[in-house]
């Protein structure tokens, strides 16, 4: 491929999405003026009164789809939210503080109990979390009433609201709520919304592309309680005296049910769920004359009328919508105009591999690996080298080991005896530091970040190389904004050497087996790995399509690239890798090149005897290492 394509795809107007998806100024000052007249629109004080409650439940709501978003479903924000209120109440009693002062109290406080008891709870699993954090709101009353001398005990605390009109504090509350939105949203966008929405995915596929995921739970959970005590603080400026009665465990669920409705781990989803959960019961405490039962039971049905009609949620019609205008498909994995999948580029690719870690060199040293689960041993001493550039094949029958040892290598298996290095120097560390080192890995079956367009999947791999930080994203300073462009602009070449680029903006859930498994070998491609580990790599393609990947695989070597391919297909083994290792029950029964592995007798009579048998009569050509 010339230069002139390959500049073109660097140089495209799509290339800042930071820019192009930011909020532009002018929407910003709409908001900002319907904010300001609204109060004037409401027929009385009953309807602003309403909005202004779940203006000030809408940080709660940002926080928990942050945490939500990282496999934590949270049964807690009521404790948090009464920690806020009363922390901002208690200040003016106490010390006679200016109620933002107060609210900042508060979020020092929630963040800090919030970042204590996340780590271990977040250590017992996804439902686990929901049951634990159900009794927060329990032992912060119980805390309250001991402590009843500060807290006032069962009576609470009798502090003022906010000295100002109703049309006031729905302006402040809401402006709160607007830039609070604003953090979450360029939070979700950026590297930190990406490093979540992959740990939830799978934390072993997330440690593969270096995301610490224990950290960014615990981080998205702190903020979480920080913003759920910003929640409480302003709620008790609206009402002002507070009491261990103020929240209960129903606020939490109804907070819950906003993240869901709007759609879960989106950016516009909580928003759009607070207000449906506002608005409906607005309207019908207003408008129903047949008692609370009623309106609890059209609530209801509205309810499970759009959880059945819209699955992921308010902010999921549009985006449905958008990714099926892009794809536009027929059947057969053709576009509505009857071509056919765009083929990788080869020339564009093998830049892209020039410009990666290969130089660096991706010699692996495997020395004496011994790993036993519940008292059996799944390797037995596993030995094994691969030189830089090399493709190196790990063959054996099912149960013998070979993802057990890839998972060995690249971190996510633990060992109890042995050793591995890569480059001469030994990665003992987790999965996510050898991935900083140079280790890339794929997995039998594709595990993508499903609701995400195929740009934000490809830039999860990007993201290991981020340099600004997380608060640079969620500010939007310029280092974030130059290093978001930039990154954007790769992952548009990368998408085009794969054959996505007419797809960038389509999700991954809508993407054919060949796409998701180009897409997912692209997001390792990304992190510039010096090694990477292949698993299963072809497995549900088809003949061009195996193709493809044979060809991308060849071109890590001429890159200087180190490959493990563990395949079941014989001949693509034999005939595309430069040496070969076969696993039996967990010991190396067989090493060298493909041309010796295929002819030894233990081979054959472990591993495929008829199938390598037959590749002797139709000798395979090979490629010299």
């Amino acid at each position: 491929m010339s230069a002139e394509p390959v500049a073109a795809v660097t140089s495209s107007p799509r290339s800042s999405p930071w820019l192009r998806r930011s909020v532009p100024l002018l929407q910003l000052a709409v908001v900002v003026v319907v904010i300001a007249v609204l109060p004037g629109t409401m027929p009385n004080t009953f309807y602003l009164f309403s909005l202004t409650v779940g203006a000030a439940y809408l940080p709660a709501v940002l926080g928990l789809n942050l945490a939500v978003s990282g496999g934590a479903v949270s049964m807690g924000t009521s404790a948090f939210m009464l920690i806020g209120a009363y922390a901002v109440a208690l200040s003016q009693i106490h010390w006679q503080l200016h109620p933002v002062l107060g609210i900042a109290v508060a979020v020092v406080i929630c963040a800090a109990v919030g970042a204590v008891t996340s780590i271990p709870a977040l250590r017992l699993g996804a439902f686990a979390i929901a049951v634990v954090t159900l009794m927060y709101a329990d032992v912060v009353g119980a805390i309250s009433l001991h402590f009843r001398s500060f807290t006032g005990g069962a009576d609470g605390v009798s502090a003022s609201a906010g000295a100002v009109t109703p049309s006031q504090m729905w302006l402040y509350v809401a402006l709160c709520g607007l830039g609070v939105f604003i953090l979450h949203r360029n939070l979700l966008r950026g590297p930190f919304g990406r490093a979540l929405m992959i740990t939830r995915r799978g934390e072993a596929v997330a440690a593969s592309l270096a995301v610490a995921s224990g950290r960014y739970k615990v981080a998205a959970f702190t903020i979480y309680a920080a913003l759920s005590g910003i929640a409480g603080g302003l709620y008790q400026q609206l009402i002002g005296p507070i009491s261990i009665e103020t929240f209960n465990v129903g606020i939490s669920i109804t907070l819950l049910l906003m993240v869901v409705l709007g759609g879960v781990a989106s950016v516009s989803g909580p928003l759009l769920g607070t207000i449906a959960l506002t608005v409906i019961p607005m309207i019908l405490n207003q408008t129903s004359g047949s008692g609370g039962g009623t309106r609890d039971l059209v609530y209801g049905i509205i309810l499970l009328l759009v959880v059945l009609v819209v699955p992921k949620g308010l902010a999921g019609v549009g985006r449905g919508l958008t990714s099926s205008k892009l794809l536009g498909r027929g059947k057969g994995g053709t576009d509505a105009g009857g071509s056919s999948p765009a083929p990788i580029d080869e020339h564009l690719l093998a830049a892209l591999l020039s410009e990666g870690r290969g130089a660096e060199g991706g010699h692996l040293d495997v020395d004496d690996v011994v790993r036993t689960i519940g008292g059996l041993q799944i390797l037995r001493g596993v030995s094994m080298t691969v030189e830089s550039g090399q493709i190196a094949g790990l063959i054996g029958p099912n149960g013998s080991g070979k993802t057990t040892l890839l998972n060995s290598i690249n971190g996510l298996t633990p060992v109890d005896r042995g050793r591995v290095s890569l480059g001469g120097t030994s990665i003992d560390g987790p999965a996510r530091t050898r991935a900083t080192a140079g280790v890339g890995r794929t997995f039998q079956t594709a595990v993508l970040t499903e609701q995400a367009s195929v740009l934000e999947n490809l830039m999860v791999g990007l993201d290991a190389r981020r340099k600004a930080s997380h608060l640079s994203y969620a500010l939007r300073l310029p280092s974030a904004c130059r290093e978001a462009t930039e990154r954007h602009a790769e992952a548009a070449r990368w998408a085009a050497a794969l054959g996505l680029g007419g797809l960038l903006g389509a999700e991954a859930s809508s993407l054919t087996p060949r796409e998701r498994r180009l897409l997912e070998v692209g997001r390792a491609l990304a992190t510039r790995p010096r090694l990477l580990l292949l698993d299963e790599p072809v497995a549900g393609l088809t003949g061009d399509e195996i193709d493809e990947i044979v060809a991308i695989v060849r071109l890590l070597r001429a890159a200087g690239i180190s490959t493990i391919l563990v395949e079941h297909h014989a001949e693509l083994v034999m005939g595309l890798c430069d040496t070969v290792t076969v696993l039996d029950a967990g010991e190396v029964i067989a090493s060298g090149r493909p041309s010796v592995v295929r002819r030894d007798p233990k081979v054959i009579a472990a591993y495929l005897g008829d199938e390598l048998l037959a590749l002797d009569d139709a000798p395979i050509e090979e490629v010299s290492p």
